[in-house]
This record gives C-alpha cells, sequence and structure tokens, in this order.
C-alpha cells in the first residue's frame, strides 16, 4: 500500500507513505536521485532498528553505502554535529552527484539536509522520516537547520530533497510521548486549514492503538497533513508570506522548548504555544469563545499539554530569538476560528501581554510554609467524603421529598454541584450540620420552566460536577449552559457527550465553555469503553431514571475506577433505585462487557442520609503516619467503605508501614519502606502522595497506569514529579508510569501547587520529612476539597505560615 504525493516545488519531488517501503528505498532513491554513492545519516535510536534494511536495498540497487551516525537528541542538533557529518563526507569522498540519505525523526532530517544543501554548494538529499513529526512536518517544504546557542533553528538553508519515503511501520517502535509529539503538528494542521480533519480527530483521535487497528487509516491522515503542508509550501515556498502560517504555536512553543532545556518534546511545545495564543485571542475577542476549550480538549487526548508553569516573562525572552522577529514587531499566527487564522504584524509589547494572557497567571495566592516535622502522635478527624456528596445531594434534589443530608464539611467542588442544581430549580439549604434539600418534583418542573429560560450552571472547576449534571441536566430536558473555570473546559467529555447526542440532545461548544444543551435525552442503551473515567459512567447512572423508560449503561473492557461506580450504586440504592449489574466475560477474543440496568421511576428520599468520611484526604494523613516518626490516626473512615481509596491502607502496607484497623478508624506509622511496584488503576487521586511515600522507601517504586493523570486538574504525572523533584526527590517519567528512587530526606525548598489540591497537601506532607522549610506557593489550591487541611497540619502538631502574596 503507497500514497503518492506531488510537491511541485522550484524543484519537483514526491512524497510517498505508506508500509514496507523501507525495502523500497533503493528503487525509489535511484530513480530521483542517482549517484553512485550513498551516505545514511541515521542517529543512535534510529540506526540500530532501519538502517539495515534501508542500507540493502541500496546496496542492491547499485549504490556504495556508508552510514554516519551521531547521538540521538536535540542537544546534538549543533554545529558540531554538522561540522562532523561534512567532514565524513569529504573523508568517504562523496560527489556532488552522489546522495545523503537522511533516516530519523526531524533531528536527523534538519542537521543532514542542512548538510546537503551546503556540502559542495549543494548535493542530492532524500528524507526517509521515522517519526510521526517528521512525516507530516519537518521532512516536507524543504526546511533545513541547526540550532544555535542563541536559539532553535538560528542556521539553515531551503533544500529540497529528491524524494520522500515516508513508512508508516516505523511508528510502531516509538513511545506514546515521541507519538503525542508528532500528534501536536497534525492538530495544528487541522487549526489552520482543515475542519473536517479536526471533526474527525475529534471523533477518532491518532493513536497508537489506532495505528495497531487501522494501519491504512493512519496512511491516510499522515496523507492528508502532508498535503495541507503541500499546498502552503507551494504557494509560498520561502515562507515570504503564507507559509508562515504553519508556525501557528510555534513562537511560544519554541520559546516554551527553549525554556523547558529541550526536554518536552517539540509538539507538545507546540501545542502548549496554540493554547497561549488562543487563550489570549479569546479574551480579545477574536476568535470563537469555544475554540481554546475544543483545541485543548483535541490535544488532551492526543497527549498533549496545552499549559505550563513558566511566566510570561521567561518565554517572551526566548522568544525574542525567534525568526519571525523583525525589530520590534513579529509576526504571529492568530486563529479566528477552525480553518480560519491570520498572519499578524505586532509590536513585540503586545506579543508580550497575550503570552501573559494566554498563561493564565494569577495576580494573588497564598503560600504556605509547612514546618517539619508532624512532631506528637495524633489523630485527626476525617471530612465528608467529596465523592458521596456529590452523588447523595444529587439523588436528594432528583427525590420525591425533602432529605435531609449529613455533611461535617463542605468546599469548592461540593459548592459547583449545589450550584448547578439550584440553577435547575432545587432549593437546597445550607445548615449546621450538612444540607437541607426540598421536595424535589416540583423542583424538577421549576426547573425545567427555569433552564427553558436559559439557566446557567457554574461548574466552577469540578469535573465531577460538570460530568455528573450534564446527563441530568439533559435527562431533564432542560435548556442549560454550563461554564467553568481552570482546567475544566480542556478536560474531554467524550465519549460521554457522543452518547448524550445520539441520544437526541445537541451539544453546542463541545471542548470548552459555555457549553449549552437542548432537547431531551431518549432512554436505551448507553455504551462506553472501559478505560473512560468513571464519571461518565456515573452521570448516565444518574441521569437515568429521569428517563421515560429503563435503559442500560453498558460498558466494554476491563472499568477503571470501579469502585467510583459502587458509590453512584450505593447512592441512589439509598434513595430507592436499584442498579442491576450484569458482567459478562470475555470470550473468544471479545472483552468482557458489564450492563449496569435501571429502570426509570422517581428517587425516593429516605428522610435522611449521611455522607461517610473521606479515605481520600485521609490518605494525606495515613501517609505522613508511614513517613513521620510517630504514628497518625484518622477518626471516621470506614473500613467496609466502597471508596476505593481506601487501598491506600494496602499501598502503605507493601511499603512496610505499621498498620492498625478498627470500625471506623485507621493508624498508620512508619517504619523500614522499601520499593515496589504497583497500580494506579483504582487509585489515580492518590499517585501524588503516594509518591512522596515512595520517595522516601529503600530502593524503587515503579507507580504503573498513570496516564489519566495527565487530565486532573493539573498534568499531575508532570507536577508530581516536577515539585517533588524541587525536594530533593528523583521522580522521574517513563510513558504513561513514575519510577521512583528512594532518597533519605526531602531538602525543602519551594514549591508551586498549579492550582491543584492534591499538588499543594503532597506538598503539605513531604514537608514532615524535609530537613529545610517548605514554601508552597498557590496553597489556597486545598479549598477545593479540604479547607481546612492546614488547620489539621496544625491540629497534628505541624507548624505552618500562611501569607497573601
Amino acid at each position: 500500500m503507497a500514497i503518492t504525493i506531488d510537491i511541485d516545488t522550484a524543484r519537483p519531488y514526491q512524497v510517498h507513505v505508506g508500509t514496507f517501503l523501507l525495502e523500497q528505498a533503493g528503487p525509489l532513491v535511484r530513480a530521483t536521485a542517482g549517484g553512485t554513492r550513498a551516505v545514511i545519516v541515521t542517529d543512535t535510536n534510529v540506526g540500530p532498528l532501519y538502517q539495515m534494511p534501508v542500507k540493502q536495498s541500496l546496496e542492491a540497487s547499485g549504490y556504495e553505502v556508508s552510514i554516519c551516525t551521531f547521538e540521538a537528541g536535540e542537544a546534538h542538533k549543533r554545529a558540531e554535529t554538522y561540522v562532523a557529518i561534512l567532514e565524513f563526507m569529504a573523508e568517504h569522498e562523496l560527489s556532488r552527484s552522489d546522495v545523503i540519505v537522511a533516516l530519523g525523526g526531524g533531528v536527523v532530517g534538519d542537521v543532514a539536509g542542512f548538510v546537503a544543501a551546503t556540502y559542495m554548494r549543494g548535493c542530492k538529499f532524500v528524507q526517509i522520516p521515522t517519526s510521526l513529526l517528521a512525516m507530516v512536518d519537518s521532512s516536507v517544504g524543504g526546511k533545513t537547520a541547526i540550532d544555535l546557542a542563541a536559539g532553535k533553528n538560528l542556521a539553515g538553508a531551503f533544500w529540497q530533497p529528491s524524494v520522500v519515503i515516508a513508512d508508516v511501520g516505523c511508528l510502531a517502535t516509538l513511545t506514546p510521548e515521541q507519538f503525542a509529539d508528532g500528534c501536536g503538528e497534525v492538530v495544528k494542521h487541522a487549526v489552520i486549514a482543515d475542519p473536517e480533519l479536526f471533526a474527525e480527530l475529534e471523533k477518532t483521535p491518532l493513536t497508537l492503538e489506532l495505528l495497531n487497528r487501522d494501519v491504512a487509516r493512519v496512511a491516510l491522515i499522515i496523507a492528508r497533513n502532508i498535503d495541507i503542508k503541500r499546498a502552503v509550501v507551494v504557494a509560498d515556498e520561502r515562507e515570504t508570506n503564507q507559509r508562515k502560517l504553519l508556525n501557528f504555536g510555534h513562537s511560544a512553543g519554541h520559546a516554551v522548548e527553549a525554556c523547558e532545556h529541550f526536554e518536552l518534546g517539540h509538539g507538545n511545545c507546540v501545542s502548549i504555544g496554540m493554547g497561549i495564543i488562543t487563550r489570549a485571542a479569546a479574551l480579545h475577542g477574536i476568535c470563537d469563545v469555544e475554540l481554546p476549550g475544543r483545541i485543548e480538549e483535541l490535544c488532551a487526548r492526543h497527549g498533549l499539554k496545552t499549559r505550563c508553569e513558566l511566566s510570561a516573562d521567561a518565554v517572551f525572552a526566548e522568544a525574542l530569538h525567534d525568526k519571525k522577529r523583525a525589530g520590534d514587531t513579529i509576526d504571529l499566527v492568530i486563529p479566528h476560528g477552525i480553518g480560519r487564522c491570520s498572519i499578524d504584524r505586532m509590536p513585540l509589547s503586545t506579543f508580550h501581554d497575550l503570552i501573559a494572557e494566554g498563561l493564565g497567571r494569577r495576580e494573588t495566592h497564598q503560600h504556605a510554609s509547612p514546618h517539619h516535622p508532624l512532631p506528637a502522635q495524633g489523630t485527626v478527624p476525617a471530612i465528608a467524603s467529596k465523592s458521596m456528596a456529590h452523588r447523595l445531594i444529587i439523588c436528594a434534589a432528583l427525590a420525591n421529598g425533602e432529605t435531609h443530608v449529613t455533611c461535617n464539611t463542605t468546599c469548592a467542588d461540593i459548592e459547583a454541584t449545589v450550584r448547578c442544581l439550584t440553577a435547575l430549580g432545587a432549593r437546597i439549604e445550607t445548615v449546621e450540620d450538612g444540607f437541607q434539600v426540598h421536595p424535589t418534583m416540583k423542583s424538577i418542573e421549576f426547573g425545567l420552566l427555569k433552564a427553558l429560560a436559559g439557566g446557567t450552571l457554574d461548574c466552577g472547576e469540578s469535573g465531577s460536577t460538570l460530568r455528573f449534571m450534564l446527563p441530568v441536566a439533559c435527562a431533564l430536558g432542560a435548556d442549560a449552559t454550563f461554564v467553568g473555570q481552570g482546567r475544566l473546559g480542556a478536560r474531554p467529555l467524550s465519549p460521554l457527550s457522543d452518547e448524550i447526542i445520539a441520544a437526541g440532545c445537541d451539544l453546542q461548544g463541545l471542548g470548552g465553555f459555555p457549553l449549552k444543551t437542548s432537547g431531551r435525552m431518549r432512554p436505551g442503551t448507553f455504551v462506553l469503553p472501559g478505560n473512560v473515567s468513571s464519571q461518565y459512567i456515573s452521570g448516565l447512572l444518574l441521569a437515568a431514571p429521569l428517563l421515560a423508560q429503563p435503559s442500560c449503561v453498558q460498558v466494554c473492557g476491563l472499568i477503571e475506577s470501579r469502585p467510583y461506580i459502587n458509590l453512584t450504586i450505593q447512592a441512589m440504592k439509598a434513595f430507592g433505585v436499584e442498579v442491576n449489574v450484569e458482567r459478562i466475560p470475555a470470550k473468544d477474543g471479545k472483552p468482557e462487557v458489564t450492563n449496569f440496568r435501571v429502570n426509570s421511576g422517581s428517587y425516593r428520599t429516605p428522610g435522611s442520609v449521611a455522607v461517610e468520611g473521606d479515605w481520600s484526604n485521609a490518605a494525606f494523613w495515613l501517609c505522613a503516619g508511614a513517613i513521620g516518626s510517630d504514628p497518625i490516626t484518622v477518626e471516621g473512615v470506614s473500613l467496609s467503605s466502597a471508596q476505593g481509596d481506601r487501598n491506600v491502607l494496602a499501598a502503605l502496607s507493601r511499603f512496610g508501614a505499621r498498620i492498625v484497623r478498627s470500625t471506623n478508624a485507621a493508624t498508620v506509622q512508619s517504619d523500614k519502606l522499601a520499593g515496589f511496584e504497583m497500580s494506579a488503576h483504582d487509585i489515580p487521586d492518590l499517585v501524588p502522595v503516594i509518591s512522596a511515600v515512595a520517595s522516601l522507601a529503600q530502593g524503587r517504586t515503579f507507580i504503573r497506569d498513570c496516564a489519566r493523570l495527565r487530565i486532573k486538574e493539573s498534568d499531575r504525572l508532570a507536577t508530581t514529579t516536577r515539585e517533588l523533584t524541587a525536594l530533593g526527590a528523583q521522580v522521574r517519567i517513563a510513558g504513561d508510569d513514575l519510577i521512583i528512587k528512594g532518597v533519605d530526606a526531602f531538602t525543602g525548598g519551594e514549591v508551586d501547587s498549579h492550582n491543584d489540591h492534591r499538588i499543594a497537601m503532597m506538598a503539605a506532607i513531604a514537608a514532615s520529612r524535609a530537613t529545610g522549610e517548605v514554601v508552597i506557593h498557590g496553597a489556597e489550591a486545598v479549598n477545593k476539597s479540604y479547607p481546612d487541611f492546614f488547620d489539621h497540619y496544625r491540629l497534628l502538631g505541624g507548624k505552618v505560615t500562611l501569607e497573601e502574596e
């Protein structure tokens, strides 16, 4: 299978996209480049994988072949590498009529292309890209370059290849991070030129799993991207005007890349750059209001970041080296909508302001300085489970009578759910020991009228609120408008949204806020894969009793975070709604299927319910006991709870901590801790604080299955790694896993909460075993789930200073 694309530049050439093309390299090179000798330029990563089939094919076509290999990585895209390859060419007496074959990713193609453009004033050049990024971007268009100390790609030339050979089979050896890097350019192409491609990627993201399932479809997507670049390059080969559209996200993205010392991949940096500029454009009314959210969600579904924690000054300082700068101005690609972008020349001062606005820096926040250690044996009361409070309050608001919900604490996320239910017409009073939720059948009728008039449901930063309330509102037939803050708009809603639309509702503004609903959801079977957020499943279950007929939520494959679904079923049962669960085991290569069947009918109030203690937040104190000098007890937690985070006890036991259990309390005391291998499958929210414990355990700890951490309030894989490292830990990311090597103690230092409550609390627990003071910037993030956190820290004997910044 092969697709051929003609590139009609001043020196025309063809791009071949398909499978098993490495073995055809010799005839393709012979037909287009000629010559008698060939040098394969490759790097230490790609050479061992693919140089032999290419060499053998070239030799079979009559070439005398040499191989020149340099160290892999952006750090080696330097003058020293460029000169070394030139010297290699000269030593092997290659002439202008011979050919350089670039075998590798974008770095190899850029360096080898620059050598080809300058060796003997220009020789033949062939691109054989082996990464997705190189296939869809750098191998096509004739840009070649090396980096200088002052910036990226500052020395180079336009030099078109004789042929490009893109063997899609090479992508199978990429890591998820490397594959995602290429997706950054794929999303960029869709934004600047192809709304249909953007919509197709929203429906079916480009992933390694898709490659394994349907390589022909991936080849077509790659060819489509090459064709987008072809059209732009042919119209403006030397980048005097329209070709600058290809730089969308690059001015800020290259600056982020430099600030991160090229340790963050190019595609991720371009994705961050697109996020920065699009958010700034939306603030100024330049682009559609939903555009930032749509781009961020699509990037997130491709494993890409769209935000970073760098300062505007740092990014701007690096951006000053951008090639598109002209004196005190810079040419910047501004998005107006999908497929609608413009190239605007603006003063550098304006560019700085756009970076600051796009980064979304908060002007003021608290910082906390927890002091080590937590010196005394102590007891702390468990706060009410936020997960269960969401569910019980929603059930109460939909029930047929008044319900008293006992809840010993509240937080920003619970307040968001109450706010949304109130917007739909429920009447919820905050009382001394919880909430009084008034008769709801009338509330629902009133809510429908109110929603039809344009009710606004403000979800704050609560993913649970949005994912629960969206199907509930649609089951009620409410014309509602959902809004939110922070990263919530960028967090994915598909395939939940796909099922809601298929059931007869219209959702406008997906991928951001405002998100508008209309129409009433029909009953039926809602099909979801098992590896999605359990909140999607819970949201549909909570909505199902409101539908006109019985419905089924069918989940295909192993269910992630199953305990949270059990919480939903438990809450619904308390209000008289039975969920019948049928599990069909895997057979004949088909995955297991779980059917959750729910009858239609109203929720029935039990009169009163109590929210149980929260294991998720209790885990922080239990982890503090595991690494501290004295035992810590959390009272008010049930050992029979359906909450998955009670598995923190099992994890701490495997580390070697001593555990004492009682009816409604748990005590943890430190002992000799040792690392082990564990899965985050059922306890993703505990990974940050578990990582703090692992950092003080002897040996290595491997935490698997952490992919979902990337789409939390922060990218918790990155922020956990960054902030623990800032405190002296040895933590690194390997794919979707964390590898942690134990140290004797944390050193102290400054960390950032990244506006993520679990990162702020993790840092405070780490401070209990630090040799110096820990300063937590943005400490007010704890208010999202645990406003009393620092009060309880003091209750255990810790010292903490809270200051306004």
